[in-house]
């Protein structure tokens, strides 16, 4: 579907606005104007789940937890209700590290839990969403001082992590894992790799005012 595959692009070109480029108030009015013109179709496109938790992210990453908290919220239930588990762990993972960041560890604990749940029962199959959540518990163990428990978490996340093949790793390889990569998000990654870095604004910025027209 043709929104479907907008949807895509658009939040293919706001992870590198935000990963890699380190722009996040750039990638934020992109994302902003996708969820507010998707919201009637929340149900009809899986897409749009993946916006609303790099919008979250995006928050997250200005300090602006308070507005991330909702869009990780409707992400979890919009993949709840799809049956789209390993979403759902992504976004419970994002979430849970969000709370470290905040200093509520207490439901940063429960969150991964429920990651663990769905992982341990094998709903959710991903190794790196699952190394993700045995890392994050891990890591909530060691500043606890429960040492063992740290070990035993960590080495968890660290078989799951070696069992991923070493070329998914890699930066191109996530750049180009979606089928739905278009032209803007190509020439917003080329720009990056040819040392062009404002071209790789002026096309995310281009495609973003497309969108609206």
């Amino acid at each position: 579907d043709s929104q479907s595959r907008v949807a895509d692009e658009i939040n293919n070109i706001a992870n590198v606005l935000n990963d890699e480029l380190d722009q996040p108030e750039r990638a934020l009015p992109l994302l902003e104007d996708a969820i507010a013109s998707r919201r009637g179709t929340a149900d009809k496109f899986g897409t749009f789940a993946d916006l609303l938790d790099s919008g979250a992210g995006v928050y997250v990453r200005l300090g602006r937890f308070r507005d991330a908290t909702p869009l990780f919220e409707e992400a979890i239930r919009i993949d709840t209700r799809r049956g789209n588990f390993e979403g759902r762990v992504r976004t419970i993972n994002s979430m849970a590290s969000m709370m470290v960041q905040s200093g509520n560890i207490g439901s940063a604990v429960r969150l991964y839990d429920q990651a663990r749940g769905l992982i341990e029962r094998g709903r959710a199959v991903n190794p790196d969403a699952a190394s993700a959540t045995f890392e994050g518990l891990a890591r909530i163990e060691e500043t606890r001082g429960h040492y063992k428990e740290a070990t035993l978490l960590l080495d968890r996340s660290e078989s799951l992590s070696a069992g991923l093949d070493a070329q998914l790793k890699t930066i191109q390889h996530r750049r180009f894992r979606s089928v739905h990569s278009g032209p803007a998000y190509v020439r917003t990654v080329l720009s990056i790799d040819e040392g062009h870095t404002e071209q790789a604004f002026e096309s995310a910025d281009r495609f973003r005012y497309d969108q609206a027209d």
